[in-house]
């Protein structure tokens, strides 16, 4: 081989070598941005801040580069979707609604709260970093049933007339006493209501949470007691009999005594609500990003599309 060629060679090993040193050394020299620094939105985009002087319901696509939400009770409506680099709950703050749809690269603080009806709600949360935040959707404790009333007592039966044994057409007769009345029936209790359902709640996540989320059934209501029933009413007291001019007549019974009246029946305690479905899976959160960037401008292909993002293989 000539020198000049062997030279060439030389040459080319080199570049070839060198170029293979940088590829090894990049990530070194420019190490990947951790997930929490990536942005979702150009940090030029205005911040939002939801005070309790400001609207209190958001309804629609929110874009932002910082959410603030400070002291308030933030309702979202069921097609609303929050967007932003960074939401920060203040002075316990809460976002809350039935269907809670929320990607920022990182949440601090506050709650996250889902309810349908008594059921819990659904929440999908897609963020780098989850700081301190509590996701619930939880089913509401059933309220317990009424107690029943108590019956009446029953009215005491009427003395009987007593006899009059004298002469000269002033003869009566004893009567009997009158029966009591009978007490009235207790009211049954009512039921206890059954404990709202667990909702459902899907993190995709950059880091393991600290917070747990929970999706629980919440307890039945216990059943009210029914009522007591009212106490029967004495019988009344019989005539007494007499002798005299006119005759003479026995003594007559005392009335019967009225029956009490019949306790009401407790009412059933309440169902426990069915445990709903949590979702945490840890994910590559630049996927996030390239899905934001792809569908940035359409809640429900960004939704679909961010659902379907996998789990890490670390």
């Amino acid at each position: 081989m000539q020198p000049k060629a062997k030279k060439i060679i030389a040459t080319f090993a080199g570049v070839v070598g060198f170029a293979s040193a940088i590829v090894g050394l990049w990530p070194y020299i420019f190490p990947p941005k951790p997930p929490q620094e990536m942005h979702l939105v150009p940090i030029d985009t205005p911040n939002i801040e939801y005070r309790k002087r400001t609207e209190s319901v958001v309804d629609g696509y929110i874009k932002a580069n910082e959410i603030i939400i400070d002291g308030i009770s933030l309702l979202l409506q069921n097609n609303s979707f929050l967007l932003a680099n960074k939401i920060t709950f203040l002075n316990g703050a809460e976002v809350r609604g039935e269907e809670i749809s929320i990607t920022s690269t990182v949440i601090s603080g506050g709650k996250i709260t889902a309810t349908s009806g008594r059921n819990g709600g659904a929440v999908f949360l897609a963020t780098a970093l989850a700081n301190n935040v509590e996701v619930r959707a939880d089913g509401l404790p059933g309220v317990d049933g009424v107690k029943g009333t108590n019956g009446g007592n029953g009215q005491a039966g009427a003395n009987g007339r007593d006899g009059d044994c004298r002469g000269f057409g002033k003869w009566k007769s004893p009567h009997a006493g009158a029966a009591g009345q009978n007490g009235s029936p207790g009211t049954n209790g009512t039921d206890g209501q059954n404990g709202g359902n667990g909702g459902s709640i899907t993190i995709i996540t950059a880091y393991d949470l600290v917070i747990r989320p929970t999706a629980n059934g919440s307890k039945g209501g216990s059943g009210g007691e029914g009522g007591k029933g009212g106490k029967g009413g004495a019988g009344g007291r019989g005539g007494s009999g007499c002798t005299g001019l006119g005759g003479s007549s026995s003594s007559k019974p005392n009335g019967a005594d009225g029956r009490d009246g019949r306790d009401g029946s407790n009412g059933k305690n309440g169902k426990s609500g069915a445990p709903g479905i949590v979702s945490v899976k840890l994910i590559d959160f630049d996927d996030v990003v390239k899905a934001v960037e792809r569908q940035g401008h359409s809640r429900e292909s960004l939704l679909l599309e961010l659902r379907k993002i996998q789990p890490n293989k670390i």
